[in-house]
């Protein structure tokens, strides 16, 4: 996270610093930042995604910022999907099943 923290705004100990203060516990970063900043997890998947993708940088932020401010605005649910556990195989045996 530290290569990265100028991107996202907040490095890992400091995340690690607001979620101790505020007395929330929990297990991973994701998870931290799922009670700290739901939105938050969209904007970095966004990020993620444009920079996978090729752009720059500033572009990819651009669109992470974009993509959590329309997520707070329509009030998009963001689950925590952390002990969730998919069977792609039993998804696709039933999708094959029904055809």
């Amino acid at each position: 996270m530290a290569r990265t923290s100028n991107l996202f705004g907040y490095t890992a100990k400091e995340l690690q610093e607001a979620l101790r203060e505020l007395g929330i516990k929990y297990s991973n970063q994701k998870q931290a930042i799922f009670k700290l900043e739901k939105y938050d997890l969209i904007r970095i998947g966004f990020v993620d995604l444009f920079l996978a993708m090729g752009n720059s940088k500033a572009y990819a932020k651009n669109v992470g910022n974009i993509a959590k401010t329309i997520a707070k605005e329509i009030k998009t649910e963001v689950y925590n999907d952390i002990d969730i556990s998919i069977d792609f195989n039993q998804t696709i045996r039933n999708v094959l099943f029904l055809i």
